[in-house]
This record gives structure tokens, C-alpha cells and sequence, in this order.
């Protein structure tokens, strides 16, 4: 997890589904960047990070193998876009739905859904090859979504609609 605002940022949906994970067996440990919280009695490691230097997210991110941020309320979750682009599996709301195909290169829950974050959590800690397939597909779709290419698709999109403006 990666975020300031744990209540906009859906954290508490996350803590709620790797608590029920693990106490089927599923060991998964969280790690948390940037945001602080208070974790008694939870039945799965937390190691919080605080704010980590920008030019060391993605260094802390290719120790992990998933980034979910079931966010609430988000424009562009750029923590998402970055641990694409480290390989990590994102899981979000559909909120932030945009930034990947979902179950080819992400994975879409709905909101306040901690039974869906488990699941999917719970599949890919069963399924490693699949989870690295997953992430593969994420870091290639990432490594495409570049400044560049933005500019190109908005300026093609300006194109699109001067034109269709003319007689």
C-alpha cells in the first residue's frame, strides 16, 4: 500500500482482507508507505515505511509483488502507475480502473469489497507463475504510458475535435 490518506485510499478494506487471510493459513506480510497507522492484533505483519524518498519508491517496490490501492477517491493513482512499473500487480477500485486491463494486467474490486481483495490476494499467493505473468503484463503496459505518449493521445484528441469543428 502506498498512500497518505488511509481512509480515502481504501486502506482499512486491505488491513480487513489480509486480517481474514491470515487466519485461514495465507501468510502475506503489508507493507505501508508513506501513511502511519496503529496495528494491534493483527494476524499478519505490518511494516511501515513512512514517507520514503522519491528516488527510492521504486527500490522499496521491487521488494513486493503486489500494490493494492482499493481507493475511494482518486483522480490518478500515480503509486499505482509506479509499481506497475516495477512489476508489481495492481488491485484498486474501479476508481483507477483505467490505468489496466483487468485480470490481464491488474485486478478491478469493487468498493468497500475486502472479500474481493481477499480473494484475489488469496489466488495470487496460490498461484506465484500467474501472479508473475500478471505482473509482466503491468510493467509492459506501464513502460507504454509515458509522458510522450500522453502528450501524443491529447494532442491527437485536440486534433479529433478541431476537426470535427470545421464545415
Amino acid at each position: 500500500f502506498s498512500g497518505g490518506d488511509v481512509i480515502r485510499k481504501g486502506l482499512v478494506y486491505l488491513l480487513e482482507a489480509m486480517h481474514k487471510l491470515g487466519t485461514t493459513g495465507v501468510k502475506l506480510q503489508l507493507t505501508i508507505v508513506g501513511a502511519r497507522i496503529r496495528h494491534e492484533d493483527m494476524s499478519f505483519p505490518i511494516h511501515q515505511l513512512g514517507m520514503v524518498p522519491f528516488d527510492k519508491v521504486a527500490e522499496e517496490y521491487k521488494k513486493h509483488h503486489v500494490i493494492c490501492i482499493p481507493t475511494l477517491e482518486d483522480g490518478i493513482a500515480c503509486a499505482l502507475q509506479e509499481g506497475m512499473a516495477c512489476g508489481l500487480v495492481p488491485i484498486t477500485t474501479p476508481e483507477c480502473a483505467e490505468a489496466f486491463r483487468d485480470k490481464e494486467s491488474g485486478f478491478v474490486v469493487p468498493y468497500r469489497d475486502a472479500g474481493a481483495i481477499a480473494e484475489i490476494l488469496a489466488a495470487l499467493y496460490h498461484s506465484p507463475e500467474h501472479m508473475a505473468k500478471v505482473g509482466r503484463a503491468a510493467r509492459a503496459l506501464a513502460e507504454r504510458q509515458t509522458w510522450a505518449q500522453y502528450v501524443k493521445d491529447a494532442a491527437e484528441i485536440v486534433r479529433r475535435v478541431v476537426a470535427s469543428k470545421r464545415p
